[in-house]
């Protein structure tokens, strides 16, 4: 949250007055935009239309954005926007975050080389060009293409900063589905996340991700990326198809359970 003198701040109150909103909506909508930054660690925006979706702003389209960039709430980072002077107000959670994050990378000894089979593998790529697109494929929670991953703009010398995690566990993490990474965080999932057991998690999510068991719903009840990983879910490739399992038990009807006995003629009413 803000801090407590933002409302007795003449930058926030001349805010109010061109927005011409009461002081809690203005504050609401700094507080959700703010708080966008805080939960990806990153205070780096794509576009206006971003800025104003993060901070679900009711008004004209680009009002919002523009009023803040003329303000000096947001400055123009490259194709982007950035949050000013973000570093200067960090809240205390974001830093002890942080913190606990570099202390888990110490505790990874060194950085398993990118899968030939990752999306971002570009071929003539060193290991350190590698490491920076899963970065910046992992800080835009974009997972389709090389021209979609250079729409995030931050250089080198920054990325070191912003990423606390292995590469073969942003490999996974940028494989999951959308909606299972939605329910979680990347702290969560670091957490539970084994370093030895990567390549057969990530053979196995390949093999999830194709699975009807998953796709008929449009991965809807696909569980937060840390609980697949609590759970040892991805220990182990999706079960055979109900097909599969049919030709298995000798052509069963779908009625019943392939269970390898059927009820008897005499108990069917």
């Amino acid at each position: 949250m803000a801090r407590l003198s933002l409302s007795h701040s003449a930058k926030f109150k001349v805010l109010v007055r061109i927005l011409k909103l009461p002081t809690p909506f203005v504050r609401g909508y700094l507080e959700l935009f703010w708080e966008s930054a805080h939960f990806r660690d990153n205070p780096y925006f794509k576009s206006i239309d971003e800025i104003e979706a993060s901070a679900d702003w009711q008004g004209e389209r680009g009002l919002f954005g523009k009023i803040l960039l003329d303000n000096h709430w947001i400055e123009q980072y490259n194709d982007g926007f950035i949050i000013h002077d973000y570093e200067d107000h960090l809240p205390s959670y974001v830093k002890e975050r942080r913190r606990k994050a570099e202390q888990r990378r110490g505790q990874v000894k060194e950085s398993p080389k990118v899968s030939q089979d990752c999306p971002e593998n570009v071929a003539g790529q060193s290991d350190q060009e590698k490491e920076k697109e899963l970065v910046r494929t992992s800080l835009s929670g974009i997972t389709t293409s090389k021209q979609d991953i250079s729409l995030i703009n931050i250089p080198d010398k920054d990325l070191s900063k912003i990423s606390s995690f292995s590469i073969k566990f942003l490999e996974f993490w940028n494989l999951c589905p959308e909606i299972s990474r939605g329910r979680s965080t990347k702290d969560q999932a670091f957490k539970e996340w084994k370093e030895k057991e990567g390549d057969t998690v990530i053979a196995n999510l390949k093999l999830w991700l194709k699975s009807p068991l998953w796709t008929n719903d449009n991965f809807k009840y696909v569980p937060a990326v840390h609980r697949l990983l609590k759970t040892g879910k991805l220990k182990e490739p999706p079960p055979q198809s109900q097909q599969a399992k049919r030709e298995t038990f000798g052509g069963r009807a779908s009625g019943v359970r392939a269970t390898g006995w059927e009820i008897p003629k005499d108990k069917i009413i």
